[in-house]
């Protein structure tokens, strides 16, 4: 997913997150990095949701609660993942704030990272598991293309 098509443009990008300050915090950062990128920042699914030229689809990022968020935090995430599941919208979760959370933002959308060689040293740790070292832990990855490249190692299904 790269997000841009010669065609039309960047795609736009639906920014949620139910706690304000790192949302907007977040919004501002990938601004700076996108300038030409429209950016839309909620807590919660706009309805309708924003489309690109030529109703192109956003794409959804979701920035993931810190181990220390609330429990209202908490419910009003769970509600938000089930709005996105309900309105079929696929998303991706991205953790992180400051530097790295731009570029977790910026991998999840098909861009290169700000910090040189993060994509390759995430890549490493994230298939640690083909060793056995390190457990799976699909609800904190954001890289789309992750389920493919594991599917693609299963004998019988392209690997």
């Amino acid at each position: 997913m790269t997000g841009t098509r010669p065609d039309r443009g960047p795609s736009p990008i639906l920014l949620l997150g139910v706690m304000d300050g790192p949302r907007l915090a977040m919004a501002q950062v990938l601004q700076s990095a996108l300038p030409d990128w429209p950016i839309v920042s909620s807590p919660q699914l706009p309805k309708p949701w924003p489309t690109g030229t030529g109703g192109a689809a956003p794409q959804v990022l979701l920035l993931g609660l810190p181990s220390q968020a609330s429990e209202a935090h908490a419910e009003a995430d769970a509600q938000l993942r089930a709005a996105l599941q309900a309105a079929g919208l696929t998303y991706v979760v991205v953790y992180g704030q400051g530097a790295t959370g731009l570029d977790q933002a910026l991998l999840a959308l098909g861009q290169a990272p700000v910090q040189a060689g993060l994509q390759a040293a995430r890549e490493a740790v994230q298939y640690a598991l083909d060793g056995g070292r390190m457990p799976w832990r699909c609800e904190r990855c954001s890289d789309p293309e992750c389920e493919h490249r594991l599917f693609r190692r299963l004998p019988g299904l392209g690997g």
